[in-house]
Protein backbone atom coordinates (compact mmCIF):
# COMPACT_ATOMS: atom_id res chain seq x y z
CA UNK A 1 0.00 0.00 0.00
CA UNK A 2 1.98 2.97 -1.26
CA UNK A 3 1.32 6.39 -2.74
CA UNK A 4 2.57 6.69 -6.32
CA UNK A 5 4.47 9.74 -7.60
CA UNK A 6 4.78 10.69 -11.28
CA UNK A 7 7.26 13.25 -12.64
CA UNK A 8 7.40 15.37 -15.78
CA UNK A 9 9.84 17.68 -17.53
CA UNK A 10 10.02 19.70 -20.74
CA UNK A 11 10.75 16.62 -22.88
CA UNK A 12 7.94 14.42 -21.59
CA UNK A 13 4.58 16.19 -21.86
CA UNK A 14 2.66 19.46 -22.06
CA UNK A 15 1.56 20.32 -18.51
CA UNK A 16 0.19 23.85 -18.22
CA UNK A 17 -2.11 23.95 -15.13
CA UNK A 18 -0.90 22.08 -12.03
CA UNK A 19 -4.11 22.05 -9.96
CA UNK A 20 -6.00 20.40 -12.84
CA UNK A 21 -3.70 17.36 -12.93
CA UNK A 22 -4.64 13.84 -11.84
CA UNK A 23 -2.91 10.49 -11.73
CA UNK A 24 -4.84 7.69 -13.43
CA UNK A 25 -4.17 3.94 -13.49
CA UNK A 26 -5.13 1.55 -16.30
CA UNK A 27 -7.51 -1.17 -15.04
CA UNK A 28 -7.24 -4.05 -17.55
CA UNK A 29 -10.08 -5.95 -15.87
CA UNK A 30 -12.60 -3.15 -16.43
CA UNK A 31 -10.80 -1.90 -19.58
CA UNK A 32 -10.76 1.73 -18.43
CA UNK A 33 -8.63 4.36 -16.68
CA UNK A 34 -9.25 4.71 -12.91
CA UNK A 35 -8.81 8.04 -11.09
CA UNK A 36 -6.12 7.94 -8.37
CA UNK A 37 -6.49 11.64 -7.55
CA UNK A 38 -4.12 14.52 -6.87
CA UNK A 39 -2.49 14.45 -3.44
CA UNK A 40 -0.29 17.45 -4.20
CA UNK A 41 2.18 18.73 -6.78
CA UNK A 42 5.69 20.18 -6.70
CA UNK A 43 7.68 22.29 -9.14
CA UNK A 44 6.08 24.08 -12.07
CA UNK A 45 4.68 23.41 -15.53
CA UNK A 46 8.18 22.80 -16.94
CA UNK A 47 9.19 20.15 -14.39
CA UNK A 48 7.56 18.75 -11.28
CA UNK A 49 5.84 15.88 -9.53
CA UNK A 50 2.34 14.76 -8.55
CA UNK A 51 1.39 12.14 -5.94
CA UNK A 52 -1.77 10.02 -5.64
CA UNK A 53 -4.36 11.23 -3.15
CA UNK A 54 -4.28 7.91 -1.25
CA UNK A 55 -2.29 4.65 -1.17
CA UNK A 56 -2.54 2.39 -4.23
CA UNK A 57 -2.91 -1.39 -3.85
CA UNK A 58 -3.12 -2.49 -7.51
CA UNK A 59 -0.39 -1.83 -10.06
CA UNK A 60 -0.54 -1.38 -13.84
CA UNK A 61 0.31 1.50 -16.22
CA UNK A 62 -0.02 4.99 -14.70
CA UNK A 63 -0.41 8.26 -16.58
CA UNK A 64 -0.96 11.98 -16.06
CA UNK A 65 -4.56 13.06 -16.64
CA UNK A 66 -6.63 16.22 -16.40
CA UNK A 67 -9.92 17.10 -14.69
CA UNK A 68 -11.18 19.61 -17.24
CA UNK A 69 -8.96 19.21 -20.30
CA UNK A 70 -6.61 22.04 -19.35
CA UNK A 71 -3.54 19.88 -20.02
CA UNK A 72 -4.50 18.67 -23.50
CA UNK A 73 -3.05 16.17 -25.94
CA UNK A 74 -1.35 17.64 -29.02
CA UNK A 75 -4.34 16.22 -30.88
CA UNK A 76 -8.06 16.54 -30.19
CA UNK A 77 -9.24 12.97 -30.63
CA UNK A 78 -12.91 12.64 -31.58
CA UNK A 79 -13.13 8.84 -31.66
CA UNK A 80 -11.06 5.66 -31.62
CA UNK A 81 -12.70 2.33 -32.47
CA UNK A 82 -11.57 -1.20 -33.29
CA UNK A 83 -13.86 -3.62 -35.14
CA UNK A 84 -13.41 -7.27 -36.08
CA UNK A 85 -13.87 -7.54 -39.86
CA UNK A 86 -13.20 -11.29 -39.95
CA UNK A 87 -11.21 -13.86 -37.97
CA UNK A 88 -7.87 -12.52 -39.22
CA UNK A 89 -8.54 -8.81 -39.68
CA UNK A 90 -9.22 -6.03 -37.18
CA UNK A 91 -9.97 -2.55 -38.52
CA UNK A 92 -8.95 0.44 -36.41
CA UNK A 93 -10.52 3.81 -37.17
CA UNK A 94 -10.03 7.17 -35.49
CA UNK A 95 -10.76 10.82 -36.12
CA UNK A 96 -9.16 14.07 -34.94
CA UNK A 97 -10.84 17.47 -34.74
CA UNK A 98 -7.49 19.27 -34.63
CA UNK A 99 -3.77 18.51 -34.57
CA UNK A 100 -0.71 20.47 -33.47
CA UNK A 101 2.76 19.42 -34.71
CA UNK A 102 1.53 15.84 -35.03
CA UNK A 103 4.26 13.74 -36.65
CA UNK A 104 2.72 10.26 -36.62
CA UNK A 105 0.56 7.69 -34.82
CA UNK A 106 2.10 4.43 -33.65
CA UNK A 107 -0.50 1.64 -33.54
CA UNK A 108 0.11 -0.71 -30.61
CA UNK A 109 -1.47 -4.07 -29.72
CA UNK A 110 -1.56 -6.11 -26.51
CA UNK A 111 -2.97 -9.47 -25.44
CA UNK A 112 -3.29 -8.52 -21.76
CA UNK A 113 -4.03 -4.76 -21.80
CA UNK A 114 -0.69 -4.02 -20.10
CA UNK A 115 2.22 -4.96 -22.38
CA UNK A 116 1.94 -3.34 -25.82
CA UNK A 117 3.91 -3.85 -29.05
CA UNK A 118 3.98 -1.56 -32.10
CA UNK A 119 2.35 -3.17 -35.16
CA UNK A 120 2.35 -0.20 -37.55
CA UNK A 121 2.47 3.57 -38.08
CA UNK A 122 0.26 6.20 -39.69
CA UNK A 123 1.58 9.66 -40.64
CA UNK A 124 -0.02 12.60 -38.86
CA UNK A 125 -1.16 15.83 -40.48
CA UNK A 126 1.27 18.14 -38.74
CA UNK A 127 -0.99 21.04 -37.80
CA UNK A 128 -4.65 21.01 -38.81
CA UNK A 129 -7.93 22.57 -37.68
CA UNK A 130 -10.08 20.28 -39.85
CA UNK A 131 -11.64 16.94 -38.93
CA UNK A 132 -9.42 14.17 -40.26
CA UNK A 133 -10.18 10.45 -40.49
CA UNK A 134 -7.68 7.59 -40.18
CA UNK A 135 -7.82 3.84 -40.77
CA UNK A 136 -5.43 0.98 -40.04
CA UNK A 137 -5.95 -2.76 -40.62
CA UNK A 138 -4.36 -5.39 -38.40
CA UNK A 139 -4.40 -8.26 -40.88
CA UNK A 140 -2.71 -10.68 -38.47
CA UNK A 141 -5.13 -10.38 -35.58
CA UNK A 142 -4.52 -12.77 -32.72
CA UNK A 143 -7.18 -15.02 -31.23
CA UNK A 144 -9.15 -14.19 -28.09
CA UNK A 145 -9.11 -10.60 -26.75
CA UNK A 146 -6.77 -8.00 -28.27
CA UNK A 147 -6.26 -4.50 -26.90
CA UNK A 148 -5.25 -1.57 -29.10
CA UNK A 149 -4.04 1.96 -28.41
CA UNK A 150 -2.47 4.82 -30.34
CA UNK A 151 0.81 6.47 -29.40
CA UNK A 152 0.74 10.01 -30.79
CA UNK A 153 4.22 11.45 -31.42
CA UNK A 154 4.99 15.08 -32.28
CA UNK A 155 7.98 16.50 -34.16
CA UNK A 156 10.05 16.98 -31.00
CA UNK A 157 9.66 13.34 -29.98
CA UNK A 158 7.11 14.03 -27.25
CA UNK A 159 4.35 11.44 -27.12
CA UNK A 160 1.09 10.54 -25.42
CA UNK A 161 -1.25 7.57 -25.49
CA UNK A 162 -4.93 7.43 -26.33
CA UNK A 163 -7.62 5.43 -24.59
CA UNK A 164 -7.60 1.67 -25.22
CA UNK A 165 -10.15 -0.27 -27.28
CA UNK A 166 -10.53 -4.05 -27.51
CA UNK A 167 -11.97 -6.76 -29.74
CA UNK A 168 -12.74 -10.45 -29.22
CA UNK A 169 -11.56 -12.76 -32.01
CA UNK A 170 -12.73 -16.34 -31.45
CA UNK A 171 -11.11 -17.50 -34.69
CA UNK A 172 -14.40 -18.78 -36.10
CA UNK A 173 -15.07 -18.12 -39.76
CA UNK A 174 -18.20 -16.07 -40.20
CA UNK A 175 -18.49 -15.19 -36.52
CA UNK A 176 -21.01 -12.61 -35.36
CA UNK A 177 -19.31 -9.19 -35.17
CA UNK A 178 -19.76 -6.73 -32.32
CA UNK A 179 -18.77 -3.08 -32.50
CA UNK A 180 -17.72 -0.64 -31.25
CA UNK A 181 -15.91 -2.08 -28.25
CA UNK A 182 -15.77 -0.34 -25.79
CA UNK A 183 -19.38 0.85 -26.16
CA UNK A 184 -20.65 4.26 -25.14
CA UNK A 185 -24.34 4.23 -26.03
CA UNK A 186 -25.14 1.74 -28.82
CA UNK A 187 -23.78 -1.73 -29.65
CA UNK A 188 -24.09 -3.16 -33.18
CA UNK A 189 -24.48 -6.92 -33.64
CA UNK A 190 -23.59 -7.69 -37.25
CA UNK A 191 -24.68 -11.01 -38.82
CA UNK A 192 -23.68 -10.00 -42.38
CA UNK A 193 -20.71 -12.39 -42.68
CA UNK A 194 -22.08 -15.04 -40.34
CA UNK A 195 -23.58 -18.43 -41.04
CA UNK A 196 -25.57 -17.84 -37.88
CA UNK A 197 -28.73 -16.05 -39.02
CA UNK A 198 -30.57 -16.20 -35.71
CA UNK A 199 -31.36 -13.03 -33.87
CA UNK A 200 -32.12 -14.42 -30.41
CA UNK A 201 -29.73 -12.93 -27.89
CA UNK A 202 -29.38 -12.00 -24.24
CA UNK A 203 -27.01 -9.77 -22.28
CA UNK A 204 -25.70 -10.48 -18.79
CA UNK A 205 -23.38 -8.63 -16.42
CA UNK A 206 -20.25 -10.15 -14.83
CA UNK A 207 -22.42 -11.74 -12.13
CA UNK A 208 -24.51 -13.55 -14.75
CA UNK A 209 -27.57 -11.37 -14.15
CA UNK A 210 -29.73 -10.60 -17.19
CA UNK A 211 -29.95 -6.90 -18.05
CA UNK A 212 -32.84 -5.22 -19.86
CA UNK A 213 -32.05 -3.37 -23.09
CA UNK A 214 -34.06 -2.24 -26.10
CA UNK A 215 -32.98 -3.12 -29.65
CA UNK A 216 -33.72 -2.26 -33.26
CA UNK A 217 -33.43 -4.80 -36.11
CA UNK A 218 -32.23 -3.54 -39.50
CA UNK A 219 -31.47 -6.20 -42.11
CA UNK A 220 -28.63 -8.35 -40.78
CA UNK A 221 -27.76 -5.94 -37.99
CA UNK A 222 -29.16 -5.36 -34.53
CA UNK A 223 -28.61 -2.02 -32.76
CA UNK A 224 -28.73 -2.45 -28.97
CA UNK A 225 -29.36 0.60 -26.80
CA UNK A 226 -26.77 0.46 -23.99
CA UNK A 227 -27.28 4.02 -22.73
CA UNK A 228 -28.91 2.82 -19.49
CA UNK A 229 -26.16 0.33 -18.61
CA UNK A 230 -23.46 1.20 -16.11
CA UNK A 231 -19.77 1.09 -17.02
CA UNK A 232 -18.31 -2.41 -16.85
CA UNK A 233 -17.97 -5.75 -18.61
CA UNK A 234 -20.97 -7.55 -20.13
CA UNK A 235 -21.54 -10.77 -22.06
CA UNK A 236 -23.67 -11.19 -25.18
CA UNK A 237 -25.13 -14.67 -25.80
CA UNK A 238 -26.43 -15.41 -29.30
CA UNK A 239 -28.60 -18.50 -29.87
CA UNK A 240 -29.38 -20.04 -33.26
CA UNK A 241 -30.94 -23.49 -33.26
CA UNK A 242 -28.69 -25.70 -31.14
CA UNK A 243 -25.70 -23.34 -31.47
CA UNK A 244 -24.75 -20.81 -28.83
CA UNK A 245 -21.94 -18.24 -28.87
CA UNK A 246 -20.83 -15.84 -26.13
CA UNK A 247 -18.92 -12.58 -26.70
CA UNK A 248 -17.57 -10.09 -24.17
CA UNK A 249 -17.90 -6.33 -24.52
CA UNK A 250 -17.30 -3.30 -22.31
CA UNK A 251 -19.41 -0.24 -21.51
CA UNK A 252 -17.19 2.83 -21.10
CA UNK A 253 -18.86 6.26 -21.15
Amino acid sequence: NVRVTLTWDVTSCGVNILYDLLIERWDAGQVKWKDEGNGGTTGNTAAGTIITSSPVTLFSPFTLASKNGNNPLPIELVSFNCNLVNSGNVELTWATASETNNNYFSVERSSDGINFTEIGKQPGAGTSLSTLYYKFNDENAVKNVSYYRLKQVDYTGKFKYTEICSVTNNGTKGAVLLYPNPVQNALTIDYTSSENTGKVFSITDVMGKLVNVSSTFTGNKVIVDCSTLADGIYFLKVISGNKETVNKFTIQK
